[in-house]
């Protein structure tokens, strides 16, 4: 069985993921990095102090989720003592030794990541202490400097990755487990190398990026906790019908929101459009009933909404990475 990890500590900080707790869910593989996930709708607020949480490397993918990171003995910097959670970014922590902080997600909040926890050795590839904030990357660093976090925008390749893995499950094949440990470790160099922009060139290339980047999310609308449920009972709607053609108009009304309210909302509350949330609920069901049932790929598409094996094919591979066949026979 998966082992279990409590949300606090895998959130960020991911202390040992061995212990019997709950939250997130740990690959039953052995590996040099350990996988993990967690997905889940917060029905309160949680805040999730920690007075000594563990040395640790790792990096966690966040496709969904809002809050934020504290940590009262923070040095002083532009955005307190905060780190807020932004969906589509990643965020690598780093610690040497225990210190307090505490998580932070409001009610009716999807979160959705994946995490990385990474061997103490690796910590060495970041030298010098904390790294300094720059275009590119918010760092926020223990005044002692033996603990920080950044936080990076996700590159697409990154992102895909999270997504893949979010939809298809953790890796339970040796096979799987090494391709998976191969890409995390490759993550790894990509965002290490981001967050020290050795050459000018990445400096530049960093600058355009922040400057032609979306507006970060204390810019866009804010939503109210009634919102937010209105908002994942549009989410559950969708799940409960996908087999059905699904109108824009027709979501709207079931959770009671505007047409452009749930557009807005539907893509602050869960970075994603509508459409694209539609396509990949479908693709991820498809997954499930290639590899549980024996109903061709044609009656798979159906099922999951697509008009023909040739349009699940093609969503597939943007989605998926795969083939339906290739699901299919593992």
């Amino acid at each position: 069985m998966p082992r279990k990890a409590l949300l606090r500590q895998t959130i960020l900080n991911h202390t040992d993921p061995a212990e019997p707790q709950t939250g997130a869910t740990w690959s039953s593989l052995e590996g040099p990095v350990r996988v993990g996930r967690v997905s889940r709708v917060t029905e309160a607020e949680l805040r999730l102090p920690s007075e000594a949480a563990a040395p640790h490397f790792s990096l966690l993918l966040l496709l969904e989720g809002q809050g934020h990171f504290y940590m009262p003995d923070a040095q002083e910097s532009k955005q307190g003592r905060y780190l807020e959670f932004l969906p589509g970014h990643c965020y690598l922590s780093c610690s040497y030794q225990p210190f307090r902080c505490e998580d932070y997600v409001p009610a009716n909040i999807s979160f959705r990541a994946i995490f990385l926890h990474f061997p103490l050795a690796l910590r060495g590839v970041v030298e010098g202490g904390a790294p300094a904030s720059h275009a590119a990357a918010q760092v926020l660093a223990h005044r002692d400097g033996h603990a920080w976090i950044a936080r990076l925008a996700m590159a697409p390749a990154i992102r895909s990755f999270a997504s893949r893995l979010m939809a298809q499950g953790l890796p339970q094949q040796p096979l799987e487990l090494l391709q998976v440990q191969y890409r995390s470790l490759e993550i790894l160099h990509s965002v290490v190398s981001s967050l020290l922009l050795k050459d000018a060139a990445d400096m530049a290339t960093a600058t355009t990026a922040s400057a032609t980047a979306p507006p970060a999310a204390s810019a866009q609308p804010h939503l109210s906790s009634r919102d937010r449920r209105q908002l994942l009972e549009a989410r559950r709607f969708i799940d409960a019908h996908l087999a059905e053609p699904l109108r824009l108009a027709d979501v709207a009304a079931a959770c009671g929101l505007s047409e452009s309210t749930l557009k807005t909302g539907f893509r602050v509350h869960f970075d994603s459009s509508v459409y694209d949330y539609v396509i990949q609920q479908r693709c991820l069901q498809a997954v499930r009933l290639l590899r549980d049932t024996p109903l061709s790929v044609l009656d798979v598409a159906l099922r999951c909404g697509f008009s023909s094996a040739s349009l699940l094919a093609r969503h597939f591979r943007a989605h998926v990475g795969r083939t339906p066949l290739q699901v299919r026979h593992g």
